[in-house]
């Protein structure tokens, strides 16, 4: 009886010495996956860091980026225009703002009426022998004949309604480009003419075509005298505000998460000065020089170009 105690006492230590070691392997891979798992948070957090960091820098740059590119269109105001070439034949055919609807495209085709044909119907062996069946044969091809042109002639209904908006379309295109290839024929002989309204609406495309930065103006009055063949501008300059960067560049503090503008110092305020003078001379030499190199009618001897700031 003794010997049965011992037996089932050394079973129940090994139970729980079994269930110790199961939970301290559970504790342990507890242990294992919080430190994954906060693990994986720390690298998540720093890799959105890293990333918040790059994107900051990455805006900085662009403005930057931004400011040098304004720096050299300003720059090149004067070889922009010197490198215009014109097309007079272009030119002219774009004054005139005649909409032309779109071409509608190929004609409808029409219905071929062999797809339509009924083939000759055959008689059965029986029906050759007998006679039987060929009633009803004689009733089927009749009725299927019927059907096969009640067919075409659905199909041709359809098909002369679509020709007849077809050419609706195509004479309303027609006549839109002949009225105004007839518009753009008249206006070039009143180029050729010198008339004063064409000439003027001539060299206003000319310069409003001229490619200038988006915070240019683009207004102005032109006035013309067939007698002189003196074309006056009165053309609308860019303030120094409007044209002008306001700070030398940006600067991104990593330690205060801060984007730093970085102030003109007077040395690049003077430069920036010059720089604005020079863009203002650059754009009355430039507009002079696209005058006279779209005169193609030589219709103008000189130019009197005035330039107006709007400024307060």
């Amino acid at each position: 009886m003794a010997r049965r105690k011992s037996s089932w006492s050394k079973t129940w230590r090994e139970i729980e010495r079994a269930a110790k070691a199961a939970e301290r392997e559970s504790i342990k891979r507890q242990k294992e996956t919080e430190k994954a798992y906060q693990a994986a948070i720390k690298a998540a957090e720093k890799q959105a860091k890293e990333q918040y960091t790059h994107n900051r820098q990455g805006y900085v740059e662009h403005q930057n980026q931004q400011i040098e590119r304004l720096l050299k269109s300003l720059g090149s105001i004067l070889e922009v225009g010197l490198q215009r070439t014109f097309d007079f034949e272009k030119i002219t055919s774009n004054v005139l703002s005649i909409p032309i609807p779109l071409h509608p495209g190929q004609a409808p085709t029409e219905p071929e009426i062999r797809r339509y044909a009924v083939q000759k119907s055959t008689p059965t062996t029986l029906e050759k022998f007998t006679g039987l069946g060929k009633a009803k044969r004689i009733r089927e091809h009749q009725a299927l004949q019927k059907e096969k042109s009640k067919q075409y002639k659905y199909a041709i209904g359809g098909y002369q309604r679509k020709l007849a908006e077809y050419n609706k379309k195509l004479d309303a295109y027609n006549e839109a480009v002949e009225t105004k290839e007839a518009a753009i024929a008249l206006f070039r002989e009143q180029l050729q003419s010198k008339l004063p309204a064409a000439v003027k609406a001539y060299f206003r495309l000319v310069i409003a075509e001229s490619p200038y930065p988006t915070s240019f103006p683009k207004k102005g009055q032109l006035s013309y005298n067939a007698e002189t063949g003196e074309l006056i501008l009165e053309f609308d300059l860019p303030t120094y505000d409007a044209i002008m960067p306001k700070v030398k560049g940006y600067k991104y503090i990593k330690t205060r998460d801060e984007v730093q503008e970085l102030q003109l110092t007077k040395t690049n305020e003077r430069e920036m000065k010059t720089l604005y003078e020079e863009v203002i001379a650059a754009m009355a030499l430039r507009t002079i020089h696209e005058v006279f190199k779209s005169d193609a009618m030589d219709a103008v001897k000189s130019v009197v170009f005035n330039g107006m700031v709007d400024a307060v």
